[in-house]
């Protein structure tokens, strides 16, 4: 019952224009974000049960930021403890003795380009022994999986699994849980038509005035 809840609580007409945001991750969340701050009304249209968040609520580590433009809203998110800074240490465990390795004795090799477990030391007088017991160090880079060391880095507050969640409630952006689009075709008098698993067949869908697509899942593509 909690679903339909907001299935028709997004079905409430509004003068201002209607944008159906298919995706509730971080992408999705931060489109509505800005199309709620030009003024028009959008609806998130997420297919899961547990708050909006997409791969942020499956494992994601931290944000950073490499655009200008997404710095900024990192910036807002911040100042609004969305998320904050996080200065931790960023790093690759040794295959033996538990070791930290240093960023300076790992090179693209963590890649796949070879070596044992992948690992290439970029010093050749040290040993794949040594590298795996490397004293503890900050490697901003992530040992290179991540690029842009001066970049700040951010973590959810509390968790990475609240940041959508979050926006969208203080934006008060409509959103809807438990909703899959099974089908989205153009509206003859404009905007567009969407079907979801809400919709019983032969009942018409929904009408938007736009469309994001904002989800990795190729049957909408």
């Amino acid at each position: 019952q909690k679903t339909k809840k907001y299935l028709f609580r997004a079905k409430v007409m509004s003068a201002t224009p209607r944008i159906a945001v298919v995706g509730g991750g971080i992408a999705g969340t931060l489109c509505s974000l800005v199309l709620k701050s030009r003024g028009l009304n959008p609806v998130i249209i997420d297919q899961g049960f547990n708050g909006l968040g997409g791969r942020l609520r499956g494992g994601a580590q931290f944000l950073r930021a490499t655009d200008p433009r997404l710095q900024t809203v990192m910036a807002m998110l911040s100042n609004s403890n969305i998320i904050k800074p996080w200065k931790g240490r960023f790093g690759l465990l040794g295959s033996s003795g538990g070791g930290f390795l240093p960023s300076k004795i790992v090179t693209s090799g963590i890649r796949g380009s070879g070596g044992i477990a992948g690992l290439t030391p970029a010093d050749p007088t040290v040993t794949h022994q040594d590298a795996s017991i490397g004293a503890a160090t900050d490697a901003g880079d992530f040992c290179q999986f991540v690029q842009g060391s001066n970049m700040a880095t951010y973590v959810g507050n509390p968790h990475m699994s609240n940041i959508c969640q979050q926006i969208a409630e203080l934006a008060k952006i409509s959103y809807t849980e438990g909703t899959t689009v099974t089908g989205a075709a153009m509206a003859s008098e404009g905007g567009w038509i969407l079907d979801t698993n809400f919709i019983s067949d032969g009942d018409e869908g929904e009408h938007y005035d736009a469309l994001v697509v904002a989800t990795h899942d190729p049957s909408l593509a």
